[in-house]
C-alpha cells in the first residue's frame, strides 16, 4: 500500500487514471479532492466523525468512477475504501486519517 502523496501522484499520474480508467476531468476533480479536500470539511456537530468519512469518500467515489464506499467494519472500523470491483484491484484506501493506493484484498490477507 503506498500512501498518496503530491510526489507520488505526480510521478504515477498516467498509471493511477489508466488505472481508474478516468477522463481528463474526471482525473482532475479527483486529484482536486485529494490534495485540497479531507473529512474534516464534512464534519457536522453532533454527528460521529466516520459519517464525515463516509461523505468525504463518496465525493472521491463519484469523482473516480468507483462502486461505492465500503469497509473493513467491524473487524477493522479504521479502514474504508473505495470499491473498485474487485478485491485484487488498485482502490483507494482511507487508513489512519491518510489516504492510501492498495488493493484490499492484500490487507484482508494480511489480517486475516
Amino acid at each position: 500500500m503506498v500512501r498518496l502523496n503530491v510526489s507520488n501522484v505526480k510521478k504515477d499520474e498516467n498509471l493511477l487514471k489508466d488505472t481508474f480508467k478516468l477522463l481528463d476531468n474526471e482525473w482532475e476533480e479527483l486529484k482536486h479532492l485529494i490534495f485540497h479536500d479531507n473529512p474534516k470539511n464534512y464534519h457536522q456537530k453532533g454527528n460521529h466523525p466516520s459519517f464525515a468519512i463516509r461523505d468525504y469518500l463518496q465525493r472521491l467515489n463519484k469523482a473516480g468512477r468507483f462502486f461505492g464506499v465500503e469497509s473493513l467494519y467491524p473487524e477493522n472500523e479504521n479502514i474504508w475504501y473505495l470499491n473498485s470491483g474487485d478485491v485484487y484491484n488498485l482502490t483507494i484506501i482511507f487508513k489512519n486519517n491518510k489516504l492510501y493506493i492498495g488493493c484490499v484484498g492484500d490487507i484482508i490477507e494480511k489480517i486475516g
